[in-house]
């Protein structure tokens, strides 16, 4: 029973220890793997957060840079069309001063395109006149009375012409005159105009700015919803991610725990069947021990028995003395077996 209250003890003690160890163990891994865990996310959150502050100015760089060359465009088209309206202007006005000038030039040039005309009609009748006579003669007919109405026509134009001509010499005049008593009058027109065209550079610039304005609240607004919109979706990506990393922790553990519990029923199997065997050797052992001290007991008592026969012959006091001295060595040898088991 002290032994196997001893045994007990042990195995008691060695599940113990195991306990401890396990405990200890699972606890500094779970721990350290937390630790690393929490160390990697924290590192890829420093990432994301680099590689999207990376993302945004270089977004902002581009609108700024698109913003600035639709600008830049603008105030060039603006300048070019400015710049186009002026020559125009001057080219019209040069365009109406010749003109004005060339105006005989033009008559001279009608008249002459009507005498072509004519003549054209005669050598088209000089073709034909394999044709019939009297078409020829009705064509030529026709062609003369036509070109007897363009030359009274055209005397009639002269007149009127001449007319014409002098009606604008005298408002060239009127208008000389009016540029020469009123060249003040000009500039303040000039002064005016520009004035006005000032004005309205001005507006347009404002209304431009305001625009701009706009455009750029408006763009930063939508930036702003856009980065809502990128920090909502990241959020649910990495909450979804750390439940799948949690998960995927979490499995790997336990596969751990499973195969640490696992081999430490194996080491436990093994340790006790050691031990057990080593027990069955003990107690064998034991056995083998009591069996050689019962029977060195019997060869004792039958030397003791025969040598108080052999002295029963010897007196009452030597056997009293023998008797004693033998009790005393069997009590001390009783002892001794006692303290051994």
């Amino acid at each position: 029973q002290g032994m196997a209250r001893g045994m007990r003890a042990i195995q008691g003690s060695q599940l113990a220890i195991l306990e401890c160890v396990w405990t200890a163990w699972t606890r500094a891994t779970t721990q350290g793997r937390g630790e690393r865990a929490l160390e990697e996310a924290e590192r890829l959150m420093q990432a994301e957060k680099a590689k999207l502050r990376l993302q945004k100015m270089q977004a902002f760089e581009r609108q700024f840079k698109q913003q600035d060359a639709t600008f830049m465009a603008t105030v060039f088209g603006g300048w070019r069309r400015e710049v186009g309206s002026k020559e125009r202007r001057e080219k019209a006005m040069q365009r109406c001063m010749r003109n004005i000038a060339n105006s005989q030039e033009m008559l001279k040039q009608s008249s002459f395109q009507g005498w072509a005309k004519s003549l054209e009609g005669v050598a088209a009748a000089m073709r034909k006149i394999n044709g019939s006579t009297k078409e020829l003669k009705r064509e030529v007919m026709g062609i003369m009375r036509e070109f007897v109405m363009k030359e009274k026509q055209w005397r009639s134009n002269a007149k009127r012409r001449e007319q014409l001509e002098k009606l604008r010499e005298q408002k060239l005049a009127q208008m000389e005159k009016q540029f020469n008593m009123s060249g003040m009058a000009a500039v303040r027109e000039c002064v005016a105009a520009w004035y006005s065209l000032l004005e309205a550079a001005k507006i347009r610039k404002r209304m431009k700015d305001g625009g701009m304005s706009s455009s750029l609240k408006r763009i930063a607004d939508s930036n702003n919803v856009l980065l809502a919109e990128i920090l909502q979706l990241w959020k649910g990506a990495a909450m979804e991610w750390k439940q799948e990393r949690e998960v995927e922790l979490a499995r790997r553990q336990k596969e751990m725990v499973n195969k640490c519990r696992e081999r430490a029923i194996r080491a436990l199997e093994r340790s006790l069947q050691g031990q057990a065997m080593a027990l069955i050797e003990l107690c064998y052992n034991t056995w083998i021990d009591e069996l050689a001290a019962a029977k060195d007991k019997a060869k004792r008592k039958e030397a003791a028995l025969a040598r108080g026969m052999r002295m029963a012959n010897g007196g009452e006091e030597l056997i009293k003395r023998e008797w004693f001295q033998t009790l005393a060595k069997e009590c001390e040898v009783g002892k001794l077996e006692r303290a051994s088991r």
